[in-house]
C-alpha cells in the first residue's frame, strides 16, 4: 500500500512538472536557460572536480504593460554540482586574494546571479536590481576562457562587497546607444556595505571599511570587427573613520580579423583588490590572442599581470600565462587549460602553482 502510494505521489509529480515545462514553453516572450558545466583541476599531485560557474535562468518581457515601452525582468541562479563555490581556482593561493577561492564545505545547492527589471524604448534601457557592473563592460573584454576565466581585471570586488564576480547588487543601470557609441551608467541605491579586514597582517580583522557611495560609467566605441571602450568606478568608502575617495578606470579593445581575435585591458584600480586582508590600489594587464580554426576548434593564448605600489607591497605581482584549446559540438562544449604561474607574493617569495583544468559543459 505505501509503494503504491509512493508510485501515485511520483506520477502526480512528473505530470505536474511535466505540464510547468509545456506551459514554459508556451508562454510568450518567456525563455529558460542554462547549462551545467564541471572542470577537473590538477595541480602539485592533487586533483578534484569542482563546479565551474553552472546556472539557470529565466528571461521575461512584454510590450503592453506600458504604453511606448517593453518591459521584462531576468533571474539567474547559481546551481552547486559538486559543493563548491562557483570558481575552480584553489584556495591555497599564498598571494591570498579575495577571490577565486573554492569553498569545499559548502552545502547551499543554488546562489543568486542576476535578479533585475528592466525597460527599454528604442536605443534607451534602464535596469534595476543585481546586474552586471558597468565596470565589467570594459573588464570583460578578456573573460571569455572557458574554465579559468580572467585573473586580473575582470574579477575586481566591483561593488566593495567581496564576491569577486564583477555583478553589482541593488544598483540602478541607464544605457543608451548613439550610432555607434554604447554609454552606460550605473549608481549602487544602497550605501553603507560594510566589510571587516585585517589592517595590520596579523590575521586578525581589526579595521572595518564602509562603503557610501558607488557610481560607474562606461563609453564604448562598437564597430563589426572592433570595440574600443573605457569604464570608471567611482567609491566613496569610509575606513575606519577616514573618508576614502577614490576613482579607477579601465580600458580595453576587442579586434576579429578573418580567424584571429585578440582583447585587451589595462585597468589602474583603486582599493578594488582585497590582497592579505587590505584593499590595495593595482596596475593591471590582461592580454590574449584566439584562433578559430573552424566552429568547433578555438585555440587561445593569454597573459595575467598585476602589481601594486601601495607601501609593503612592492614585491608582490600576479604574472599568469595561460594557453586553452576548446571543442565546442551543438550545445556542448569541451576545454582543456593549462596556467603557468610566474607570481610573487607579497613577502618576496615565488609561487610555483601550475594549473590544468579540464572542463566539460552543456547548455540549454
Amino acid at each position: 500500500m505505501q509503494l503504491n502510494k509512493v508510485r501515485l505521489e511520483i506520477i502526480l509529480c512528473s505530470f505536474l512538472l511535466s505540464n510547468t515545462i509545456f506551459a514554459i514553453e508556451l508562454a510568450d516572450g518567456f525563455d529558460l536557460y542554462g547549462k551545467i558545466s564541471m572542470a577537473f583541476v590538477g595541480k602539485d599531485g592533487t586533483q578534484s572536480l569542482n563546479n565551474n560557474s553552472s546556472r539557470f535562468g529565466f528571461k521575461y518581457k512584454r510590450d503592453d504593460l506600458i504604453e511606448g515601452f517593453t518591459t521584462g525582468f531576468r533571474a539567474e541562479f547559481g546551481i552547486n554540482t559538486s559543493n563548491t563555490s562557483q570558481n575552480v581556482q584553489g584556495s591555497s593561493d599564498p598571494l591570498n586574494t579575495g577571490r577565486f577561492v573554492v569553498d569545499n564545505t559548502s552545502d547551499k545547492p543554488f546562489s543568486s546571479r542576476l535578479a533585475y527589471l528592466w525597460l527599454s524604448k528604442g536605443d534607451f534601457e534602464a535596469t534595476i536590481g543585481k546586474n552586471w557592473s558597468i565596470w565589467y563592460d570594459i573588464t570583460g573584454f578578456t573573460d571569455i576562457f572557458m574554465i579559468t576565466g580572467a585573473y586580473t581585471s575582470s574579477t575586481y570586488t566591483a561593488n566593495s562587497e567581496i564576491i569577486g564576480t564583477s555583478r553589482a547588487v541593488d544598483v540602478l543601470d541607464l544605457r543608451y546607444k548613439l550610432g555607434y557609441f554604447h554609454f552606460g551608467a550605473q549608481y549602487k541605491l544602497t550605501g553603507d556595505v560594510s566589510t571587516d579586514y585585517d589592517s595590520d597582517g596579523d590575521g586578525i580583522d581589526d579595521a572595518n571599511l564602509t562603503l557610501e557611495n558607488s557610481t560607474a560609467a562606461s563609453i564604448r566605441y562598437l564597430r563589426e570587427n572592433m570595440i574600443i571602450g573605457i569604464a570608471a568606478i567611482h567609491l566613496e568608502s569610509n575606513n575606519n573613520g577616514n573618508k576614502v575617495d577614490k576613482v579607477s578606470v579601465s580600458i580595453g579593445t576587442k579586434f576579429i580579423y578573418k580567424d584571429f581575435f585578440l582583447a585587451a585591458v589595462y585597468g589602474d584600480a583603486k582599493d578594488l583588490e582585497l590582497i592579505e586582508g587590505q584593499f590595495i590600489e593595482t596596475d593591471n594587464l590582461e592580454a590574449l590572442v584566439g584562433w578559430r580554426l573552424n566552429k568547433e576548434n578555438q585555440f587561445m593564448v593569454g597573459y595575467n599581470w598585476q602589481i601594486s605600489s601601495e607601501i609593503g607591497y612592492e614585491n608582490y605581482e600576479i604574472g599568469k600565462y595561460l594557453a586553452s584549446y576548446i571543442y565546442a559540438y551543438k550545445t556542448m562544449e569541451f576545454g582543456v587549460e593549462f596556467v603557468y604561474d610566474d607570481s610573487t607574493a607579497v613577502d618576496g617569495g615565488s609561487l610555483e602553482d601550475h594549473e590544468v583544468f579540464v572542463g566539460a559543459t552543456l547548455y540549454f
